[in-house]
């Protein structure tokens, strides 16, 4: 019998479709500033409203509405390559994310816009 491997939470599969999805924010950790900056440019595009981290290397786009973060996500996956969307970091949260307990639900924004998608 083989002894059980520790697995980090950010590799286990999302057992909930919809784990990780309440909150009226999306925050989001992008590899670099460019990709930020196209983030930040589809929130805007959309009229939603962004802040900004003080290192500027994560922000967070408020998403008052589930509708908001369907066109969000939606029109990111068109704007961002296919390395941008597996890079960037993504959890939706509130004004007091990240909390301890939302950390292993940090994810990669592809797998954020598949569980929305699947949710």
């Amino acid at each position: 019998m083989g002894h059980p491997q520790h697995v980090c939470p950010c590799q286990q599969p999302i057992t909930e479709p919809a784990a990780g999805l309440a909150g009226d924010r999306v925050l989001l950790w992008p590899p670099i500033v460019h990709t930020a900056g196209k983030l930040a440019s589809v929130a805007e595009e959309l009229a939603l409203h962004v802040e900004w981290g003080s290192d500027r290397t994560w922000l967070s786009v408020r998403v008052p509405e589930h509708d908001a973060l369907d066109r969000f996500l939606g029109l990111t996956s068109q704007h961002l390559t296919e390395e941008e969307l597996d890079s960037t970091l993504a959890l939706v949260g509130t004004d007091t994310s990240p909390t301890p307990r939302e950390i292993p639900a940090i994810r990669s924004l592809r797998k954020l816009i598949a569980a929305t998608q699947s949710a």
